[in-house]
């Protein structure tokens, strides 16, 4: 999970584009920006901390996130001695592009307007909003009276100060989570550096954070840039991680003359008999063809044989806040498999060429081709005593060595 930390100018800028650094403003860079910031947000990969501070300096500076607004209202007024220059060189009728500078420049105020309500409504609704601590209220207090960072300069930062060290008291119960990484943004150098190093938190500013991972940005874009490089970072670790772990179950080869018969033991905690047991999936396939001669599970016999054993097959995805997979269920590629033969301890079920046919619908299902398809097969059937038991087949391994037989 990444924590994003965005000063009071930086809520600003995120709102009328100005760049806190060059001074000027940019077109359309703050819609994508909030653009980013919203989708990283739903998609569980980012988090903005926000307090009570940046919500009273949102609303009493609200009006400065009109600024690229009343300019351009200022140019609409202005609009008839913007043409007068062009029309001393100029014969033409230039009715059509007056009217289009004007809805130009009206749209323009509509888009702006509209994102600035947008902003606010991130604030509000898609934040996470933490306590500025007595505890944070009175290590302010020190720190101002003493003139320490980010007091050194003499300057009013209480507000920004309680913004960061808020968070990183927030973000002490935090960082513990796989895949931490938390940004402060502020363009404050002066502030929240020494000077020599724009890109770090001032020396003496270090020991506040209080162990916490914390890196200082000085603008919100390469904040940003740098969050997703992370995220890719952990998404890609999070899957060899798991697809490693997957391969531990590999499957045995029995080769013979005319064929292949892959096999492979899963053991699983029973929790009718309350001891480990065993399932064997076994899948046979003769040289040179493409799909397997059969399918089968082996069970140990003491199970309801009744109903079967249920197929369901998963597709894994990463959680993107303790980047564990989950898996999904496909309910369309539910299998029911009816025991075709036992002996004195085990019972089998089987399928021919990968495929099983629906009772009640008579439609045929693909069990070969879930295998292909999905990363997680579970199997699920009925003990004596009527409660449900569920095992769990990793088939990423599967797909690699089948594709290799002869």
């Amino acid at each position: 999970m990444i924590y994003l930390i965005l000063d009071t100018n930086n809520w600003i800028y995120l709102a009328n584009g100005l760049d806190p650094i060059s001074n000027k403003h940019h077109d359309a860079l703050h819609y994508e920006l909030l653009r980013s910031l919203k989708e990283l947000k739903d998609k569980k990969l980012a988090q903005v901390i926000i307090n009570d501070i940046i919500i009273t300096e949102w609303n009493r500076n609200k009006e400065h996130c009109k600024a690229k607004i009343k300019k351009l209202e200022q140019k609409l007024a202005d609009k008839e001695n913007a043409f007068k220059e062009i029309e001393k060189y100029t014969k033409g009728d230039l009715k059509q592009l007056k009217e289009e500078f004007i809805q130009g420049i009206e749209e323009e105020i509509r888009l702006n307007a509209t994102h600035i309500q947008k902003v606010e409504d991130f604030i509000f609704n898609d934040c996470e909003k933490v306590e500025v601590s007595q505890e944070v209220k009175l290590k302010i207090f020190e720190l101002s009276i003493n003139n320490q960072a980010p007091f050194h300069n003499k300057k009013n930062n209480v507000g920004d100060a309680a913004i960061l060290l808020s968070a990183v008291e927030y973000l002490k119960s935090q960082q513990d989570r796989f895949g931490f990484q938390a940004f402060f943004i502020s363009n404050n150098i002066e502030e929240y550096t020494d000077g020599k190093n724009a890109k770090e938190f001032h020396p003496k500013l270090i020991p506040l954070l209080n162990g916490v991972k914390v890196q200082f940005e000085r603008v919100l874009p390469a904040a940003l840039n740098i969050s997703k490089k992370v995220i890719i970072e952990m998404e890609q670790f999070a899957i060899k991680l798991t697809e490693s772990a997957a391969d531990v179950f590999t499957w045995d080869l029995d080769i013979q003359e005319n064929g292949v018969a892959m096999y492979l033991n899963v053991l699983y905690h029973n929790k009718y008999k309350r001891q480990g047991d065993w399932l064997t999936v076994c899948v046979g396939k003769k040289t040179g063809q493409n799909r397997p001669e059969f399918i089968s599970l082996i069970l140990p016999k003491d199970l309801n044989k009744e109903n079967g054993v249920f197929l369901f097959f998963t597709k894994n995805e990463i959680d993107s806040t303790t980047y564990e997979y989950k898996m999904n269920p496909d309910e369309r590629a539910t299998i029911r498999m009816r025991f075709a033969s036992e002996t004195e301890n085990e019972i089998t079920a089987r399928i021919r060429e990968g495929y099983v046919q629906n009772e009640k619908s008579g439609i045929i299902s693909d069990v070969f081709q879930s295998f292909l398809e999905f990363d997680t097969m579970l199997v699920k059937y009925i003990n004596d005593n009527l409660s449900i038991q569920t095992i769990t087949v990793p088939l990423h391994s599967f797909r690699k060595q089948y594709f290799l037989l002869p």
